[in-house]
């Protein structure tokens, strides 16, 4: 059968991009291959005052493409093994695991 996205991680993922888009990036942990970045100034009171932030991609290549090897790089592979290719997660995970792509804490 067909995956059927679970509505409440979509509209978290919708709004998390909608405020993205907006200039309103979350400043929580980034998620995998993306890195937090801001612009900041000390405010007169001592505080922090964010100008301006963003999410960037771990690695760009040419044409801003993800960077082969980067993990963006092994995201969309594992898009492409698993619904073009026909995968298994097992699968995908072996051949990263061969190809000596680094994954985040927790392994592939």
């Amino acid at each position: 059968g067909q995956l059927s996205p679970n509505p409440d991680t979509f509209a978290a993922t919708a709004g998390n991009i909608s405020r993205v888009l907006k200039g309103m990036v979350p400043a929580h942990k980034a998620a995998y291959v993306y890195s937090y970045r801001r612009e900041a100034e000390i405010t007169q009171d001592g505080g922090l005052r964010i100008k301006n932030a963003w999410w960037e991609i771990d690695k760009l290549g040419l044409n801003d493409q993800p960077a082969w090897g980067s993990g963006a790089w092994a995201v969309v592979q594992i898009f492409n093994w698993l619904w073009v290719d026909e995968r298994t997660l097992y699968g995908v995970a072996n051949r990263l695991n061969e190809m000596e792509i680094p994954a985040d804490m927790r392994g592939w």
